[in-house]
């Protein structure tokens, strides 16, 4: 109690909960390197959630401030890929982004969707269905791009600003607009 007579309340409690960040960081870390879900080089900013426990992460990662890793289901982050800021990927069942990726800020990816086959329910009420998403290496995923469930997004593509992806991408396609249309192919030299 003189403790914080003499520095104050509420600086004590600051200083209470940066000590209690501190441990929470260090358990956090020690218990995810010795379970072998993280590689090494790993830079993670500020704020992230890991609501989900199934994350695989390799070497020289990147993920920025406000990212949100969440769900049930298994996440793979490849080597050297980034997720900048604002980023929120939901997985049920498995959602994999490659190598080498570039994952630009708000982006939300999700291997969800909500059933809506019948008419005499409610669509609230009538469930989720579950396909894995997966994005192969090298692939370049625009500002504001929205990922639907059961997607592959083929390798050395990219995704324009804003899209909403609904159906697969071939490898070497731009791709861009709302629902994600083919704009051209990538090609050697280019």
């Amino acid at each position: 109690m003189r403790i914080i007579k003499k520095i104050g309340f509420f600086r004590a409690k600051k200083i209470l909960k940066r000590k209690i960040k501190i441990l929470i960081n260090y358990y956090f870390y020690k218990y995810f390197y010795k379970w072998n879900f993280f590689g090494s080089k790993i830079e993670i900013g500020k704020n992230i959630r890991f609501d989900n426990w199934n994350t695989y992460i390799e070497d020289n990662v990147k993920i920025e401030d406000n990212v949100i890793l969440g769900g049930k289901g298994e996440i793979f982050l490849g080597e050297n890929t980034s997720l900048n800021p604002n980023c929120f990927i939901v997985s049920q069942k498995k959602v994999k982004i490659g190598k080498n990726c570039m994952i630009a800020p708000n982006v939300y990816i999700t291997d969800e969707i909500h059933n809506h086959d019948r008419i005499d329910i409610p669509i609230k009420f009538q469930g989720y269905k579950y396909k894995e998403v997966i994005i192969e290496d090298n692939v370049w995923v625009g500002r504001g791009t929205t990922i639907l469930a059961g997607i592959k997004i083929g390798r050395d593509s990219i995704v324009g600003a804003g899209a909403v992806v609904t159906r697969n991408i071939e490898p070497f396609s731009i791709v861009g607009g709302v629902p994600a249309k083919l704009i051209s192919k990538r090609k050697e030299g280019n």
